[in-house]
């Protein structure tokens, strides 16, 4: 499983990032979505998205709902038959005395991907650093031949 976590602190755009890849990925025409699962607050627009790319049969989950840090090794064992698992996880969180995100990721990918998603200052690029996140992510995905 290749693992691909988007980090960030609260309210810094990983879940609409997310969302936003979501769309690209479909646009592409060559991934289609087989499940879209509300997850978390529906206000939130949080979801699970099961996605399998037509040229390359690979498998992917991506998941916006990210903060809580026992998900991260929830969603790796939920979906361990997926090839490539896309997540948030609350840069609150990866310090966990509880639950390690970092730990759990070593388990299912010794390569686990951390993008680390830095909060916009100004409102005005918010969407525009959310875009850069998603075409960013959309790019490594292609990088690591998953699509």
């Amino acid at each position: 499983m290749k693992l691909i976590i988007l980090s960030g602190k609260s309210n810094c755009g990983k879940t609409a990032s997310l969302n936003l890849l979501h769309n690209m990925l479909l646009n592409t025409n060559t991934v289609v979505e087989e499940s879209k699962i509300s997850v978390g607050n529906p206000s939130q627009q949080d979801y699970v998205y099961l996605m399998n790319c037509s040229c390359t049969n690979k498998k992917i989950v991506i998941s916006t709902w990210g903060d809580y840090p026992y998900l991260l090794n929830d969603y790796c064992s939920k979906y361990i038959d997926y090839d490539t698992v896309i997540c948030a996880c609350n840069m609150n969180f990866m310090r966990n005395t509880v639950h390690k995100p970092f730990e759990d990721a070593m388990r299912f990918d010794n390569l686990t991907t951390v993008i680390l998603k830095t909060p916009e200052s100004d409102i005005n690029k918010y969407a525009t650093s959310n875009n850069a996140c998603a075409t960013y992510l959309l790019n490594l995905i292609k990088h690591f031949g998953i699509i």
